[in-house]
């Protein structure tokens, strides 16, 4: 595939995709927003390959993801923004609350066991801090 060197934002909502584009990903070294929102993607394990990737927003809202890797931070080091609501999420891991460049996270619509729907509400800093008291003493960020 050539390169999508100047492509900055796709839209790839509501195509029934049931996997992350990764070859889009890839290909295309500006990429700053992806929108991947009503699709059928259950799992996030391809953002492995494409680690160090400047994307600064990823909308996966309306999938069917059920969890999100504890590395995930170290694949998106740049992300500011991650829309997750309406997913199956029962939980996040302690690791997402020391994800220094994330400003906002959307997590409405989940089944998350720990995480109160008042906490939710608070916006991201206050979810970070819960999961960052959830880490068990001696783990390491």
């Amino acid at each position: 595939a050539a390169p999508c060197g100047r492509l900055m934002h796709v839209d790839l909502s509501a195509n029934s995709l049931s996997e992350l584009p990764v070859a889009l990903m890839r290909a295309s070294a500006a990429l700053n927003e992806l929108n991947l929102a009503k699709n059928r993607i259950v799992h996030l394990d391809g953002l492995a390959s494409v680690a160090g990737t400047g994307l600064c927003t990823l909308n996966l809202e309306g999938n069917q993801i059920a969890s999100v890797p504890e590395w995930l931070p170290s694949a998106l080091p740049r992300l500011r923004t991650l829309l997750l609501s309406n997913n199956d999420l029962g939980m996040l891991p302690p690791e997402l609350g020391f994800w220094e460049s994330v400003q906002a996270v959307s997590l409405v619509g989940n089944p998350l066991r720990g995480i109160r729907q008042a906490l939710l509400a608070k916006g991201w800093p206050a979810i970070a801090s819960h999961l960052r008291d959830r880490l068990p003493e001696g783990a390491s960020e």
